[in-house]
């Protein structure tokens, strides 16, 4: 007789979770807070921001908080009269709530900083929670401390999570989870109605971002494909998708969409052009639930199905074929070349390598190790378990897959992917004590966790790490960013700057002028501009600033600009000021300490 290992099975034998999950998270998190102290240091006592995403984000709370609408996401200061971003209040809002709570105790300015320390910590709990509740889901109550523990050996190395971290990354990847573990637990008709929370993360995560779509495709599919195998028996599942992600939209829609937008498609953040279909999703989920009893045959529920995601993706096709592709597609060619092409998180795992064999070995084999503890799992699990971990093997080669070809997506697999290793690593260790204690034991699994996580490849492969990538040296940014470096700036009267792209959401979050350029896809005309002026002969660029309003050029020899837009003519604004031949149109503005050399424009235009 063949004994299949059944997680649900040992859940009503042992359940610790009530007492060991929060052990198991406190003890993690006390190890993130002692790992990523000095960062957090940095932040407190330095105020810094490590990402232009994060300060970016804070300074859109900060306008919320001083007045701006809610529905209004624009950033008066990028490009004036500003730019319409892609972002949602659905980050914002928790963020505000803590700094006007810490407001109570502190000032204004250690709210803030309290509220980017503690945020991340928070994002890392939820994460630590899920990843107990997962393992032991998946592999029963003896796959808790050893999922959090993946988790932990993980998350740290995660930049997503690590103090003064408040962009949307780890609430998309924390989102990720928690749908994840809801809807493979739904798969027990008896909890059945998780699939609604499911869904509700589903919409969450819509609203936030587009990011998680790959995966949320997944996710969604998995009930109707349970229904062309099971039929009546996943009528509630069925139903519960249906309701959640139904309801869920629509509240997230009305609460993040302005009236005035709502019939307005884009394709890089939720509009009409991903809430239509996906209403279609749930509305077609509740109709087969109601259909189950006529559909007697698997072949009739597949075509049931095969019908209902045709005409939804018909309608999607022929309302809004441009969104089939490329979500950046309406960047500009020029910009899309200079900048978008040199973002680091777009690499593909390949490009990474060249630049970093030791950072791409690390993502894409502690993915490839977790999707064959996963696939090892389908293999030797039979039924609802089975069906479990076949859920998780099909989104983590999904990421594996989206890393390979942006590497921005293995921050969101490599907990799922944990999962996997987690699973894997349990059954090496069951087949291990049956021929000595120690190969069965805490210590082994410890070493194969460790093995398989991005710590202990990164461990691996420090020493790969080059000093330099592809024959020129690393460039440090990080004074750019500084917020000592631009104290200077922040004393001039405001006006608009021409400065590098990376360093504009520094210079908006750290002083009161506008920028022209900034790291995203949808200031299409200042970036473009920025980048024209930077290349443009002396007496060209003169004069366009001048029609642009241009007041200042801020200049840090440190930032990247240089071989980012290669070729530039000799005699280029961006030449001249790498060669200290600096135009008699601009006078340099004393400062005793700061990376940026500032220029104020003083002569006039030449016709």
């Amino acid at each position: 007789m063949t004994v299949v290992f059944s997680p649900e099975a040992a859940m009503l034998r042992s359940q610790p979770v009530k007492t060991v999950l929060p052990w198991a998270v406190i003890l993690a998190l006390l190890g993130a807070i002692i790992v990523s102290s000095p960062m957090a240091t940095s932040v407190w006592t330095k105020n810094a921001f490590h990402d232009s995403d994060d300060i970016m984000r804070i300074q859109q709370v900060r306008d919320l908080l001083a007045g701006q609408s809610w529905f209004d996401m624009t950033v008066r200061r990028l490009d004036p009269p500003g730019v319409f971003t892609h972002w949602s209040r659905i980050v914002d809002a928790p963020l505000a709530l803590l700094i006007k709570g810490f407001e109570i105790v502190v000032d204004a300015g250690q709210a803030e900083r309290l509220t980017r320390i503690v945020f991340p910590l928070v994002m890392q709990g939820a994460l630590y929670t899920l990843m107990g509740l997962s393992g032991r889901l998946l592999s029963g109550a003896s796959a808790i401390w050893p999922a959090v523990l993946i988790g932990f050996l993980g998350a740290p190395m995660f930049s997503q999570f690590q103090p003064g971290r408040v962009d949307h990354h780890a609430p998309q990847i924390v989102l990720l989870m928690a749908a994840f573990f809801t809807m493979a637990a739904a798969f027990n008709p008896a909890r059945a109605r998780l699939a609604g929370l499911s869904g509700v993360a589903i919409a969450l995560s819509l609203g936030i971002s587009l990011e998680n779509l790959p995966f949320i495709a997944v996710l969604l599919g998995a009930p109707f494909l349970a229904f062309v195998r099971q039929g009546v028996a996943t009528r509630r599942l069925l139903l519960w998708t249906a309701a959640g992600l139904g309801a869920g939209l629509i509240l997230v829609y009305a609460a993040t969409v302005a009236p005035s937008r709502w019939t307005v498609g884009v394709c890089d953040a939720l509009s009409i052009a991903q809430f239509l279909p996906f209403m279609g999703l749930a509305a077609s989920a509740a109709m087969l639930a109601a259909l189950a009893p006529r559909l007697p045959t698997g072949f009739a529920r597949f075509a049931a199905v095969a019908v209902c995601g045709g005409l939804t993706l018909a309608g999607y096709v022929g309302a809004y074929p441009e969104c089939l592709g490329d979500p950046l597609v309406a960047t500009d060619p020029l910009v899309r070349q200079v900048w978008l092409s040199n973002v680091s998180e777009a690499f593909t795992i390949w490009r990474l390598a060249g630049r970093d064999v030791g950072e791409a070995a690390t993502l894409f084999a502690a993915t490839a190790l977790g999707l064959g503890g996963a696939i090892a799992c389908v293999l030797t699990q039979s039924d609802r378990a089975r069906a479990r971990w076949l859920l998780l093997a099909t989104l983590i080669l999904v990421g594996l897959a989206l890393g390979s070809w942006q590497i921005r997506a293995f921050s969101s697999v490599l907990p799922l992917a944990g999962l996997g290793a987690v699973g894997g690593a349990l059954a090496l260790a069951r087949r291990g004590a049956r021929r000595h204690a120690l190969a069965g034991g805490p210590f082994a699994l410890l070493i194969m966790l460790t093995a398989a996580s991005p710590l202990g490849w990164t461990i691996a492969t420090a020493s790969s790490q080059p000093a330099v990538a592809n024959g020129e040296p690393r460039v440090d940014k990080v004074a750019c960013f500084a917020a000592e470096n631009l104290q200077s700036l922040a004393a001039l009267p405001a006006g608009l700057a021409l400065s590098h792209i990376d360093a504009g959401p520094f210079i908006i979050g750290r002083t009161p002028h506008a920028v022209l350029g900034a790291p995203y896809h949808r200031n299409n005309h200042g970036n473009r501009a920025a980048i024209e002026m930077w290349r443009a002969p002396d007496h060209e660029a003169r004069k366009d600033l001048a029609q642009l309003g241009v007041r200042y050029v801020f200049y840090c020899p440190g930032a990247a600009d240089a071989k980012a837009m290669a070729p530039y003519a000799g005699d280029s604004l961006l030449a001249r000021f790498e060669a200290g031949r600096l135009p008699n149109w601009l006078r340099e503005i004393e400062s005793d300490r700061s990376a940026y050399r500032a220029f104020e424009i003083v002569a006039p235009a030449t016709k």
